[in-house]
């Protein structure tokens, strides 16, 4: 479990700490007074939050016995390595002194292999978690590099995306906030599972492995290997304001009203969450496929409905989708049967889909 205090004040985030799973172990977040006040510029890239773990004892099953005492080597990509050493090496000092362990970062990309060694068995296991959170702070203020998916893309789904957009835009243009390269791209249509943060070759081959087992795991005994076949219809969108919207997308569910995309679309994103490939958003994965997103806009001109989302350091121009909904609300783009889930590479659009890492047939 993860826990966020503070030495001035008692406050709720204590009794509601967030939660943070590195390798199958939960942990609790402490959070110093001295980096409570620090804005996030000022702390990255070398920031070492406080942690503690509080799932009893360490797991130290993975950590061999040598010579010289215990050692375990770790694969963390090199993107990582400034927030393990830390400003002049002072981080990587501070866990050696604290935890009694020697840390070696190979220098380069060629070997993304830390070792850890020390002649105490619990003190390999301390520095080990110390920098699996490190990474894991880390990790999550990268952008996402690749996305589990699953394709909505026929000749009949195509069409019927690339008449939507027409004839939104015919009889819709006045909408304020509305552009043309905000429209998703009928050959890109699809449905997100989750995201992934993918640094290395390594982790790229976890998620590849894993996607395998799921289909023998996970899809073959919900599917049966019989077609899941969804229709596409009705207009919903993300926000409180119609008048001011980010996201507009088409409900995506199985013709024949069972629960069964939901509860494989669930069932992967949770076995890609347990092993450290996806973070946990929601209960449940959205099931959508986006016909128009304020973030692919590229009008130069930014208006009143400007906003600015930190994370991915993209700019937002929401819409006015008032007169959309009442003229296309009940829009019906076709069915059509669920064939292949993919691991995709983001920013890697083509022309016949996105690039992929993977592609697993689904019946």
């Amino acid at each position: 479990m993860l826990i966020k205090m503070s030495s001035s004040v008692f406050s709720m985030d204590v009794l509601k700490p967030p939660i943070v799973n590195v390798g199958g172990r939960f942990y609790r977040k402490i959070l110093t007074s001295e980096s409570r006040g620090c804005n996030e510029s000022e702390q990255a890239p070398y920031i070492e939050d406080e942690f503690t773990c509080d799932d009893g004892p360490c797991v130290i099953d993975d950590i061999k016995l040598i010579e010289q005492g215990y050692q375990i080597q770790i694969n963390v990509p090199s993107a990582f390595y400034g927030y393990i050493i830390g400003k002049k090496g002072e981080t990587r000092k501070r866990i050696e002194t604290e935890t009694g362990a020697n840390i070696i970062i190979p220098k380069g990309q060629a070997n993304e292999v830390i070792t850890i060694k020390s002649e105490v068995k619990k003190n390999v296991a301390a520095a080990r978690d110390r920098i699996n959170l490190l990474v894991e702070s880390a990790r999550r203020r990268q952008p996402f590099t690749h996305f589990l998916s699953i394709p909505l893309i026929t000749p009949k789904i195509t069409e019927a995306v690339n008449k939507f957009k027409t004839d939104v835009l015919k009889t819709c243009s006045q909408s304020e906030g509305l552009h043309e390269t905000m429209f998703q791209k009928s050959q890109h249509l699809h449905l997100t599972l989750g995201t992934m943060v993918l640094m290395n070759k390594h982790e790229v081959d976890k998620a590849i492995n894993l996607l395998e087992k799921c289909r023998t795991s996970i899809i073959s005994a919900i599917l049966h290997g019989e077609p899941l076949k969804v229709s596409l219809s009705g207009l919903e969108y993300m926000n409180d304001d119609p008048a001011e919207v980010d996201v507009l997308y088409c409900k995506v569910q199985p013709t024949d009203n069972s629960n069964k995309l939901q509860l494989l679309v669930d069932s992967v994103a949770e076995q890609f969450i347990n092993e450290g490939l996806m973070v946990r958003e929601y209960d449940h994965v959205k099931i959508h496929a986006t016909l128009i997103n304020s973030l692919f806009n590229r009008d130069s001109e930014l208006g009143n409905h400007e906003k600015v989302y930190s994370k991915n350091q993209k700019i937002r121009k929401s819409f006015d989708a008032r007169v959309i909904l009442e003229i296309f609300g009940d829009c019906n783009l076709s069915t059509c049967d669920l064939a292949e889930m993919h691991i995709s590479i983001r920013g890697t659009k083509s022309t016949n889909y996105y690039c992929n890492e993977a592609v697993i047939t689904l019946c």
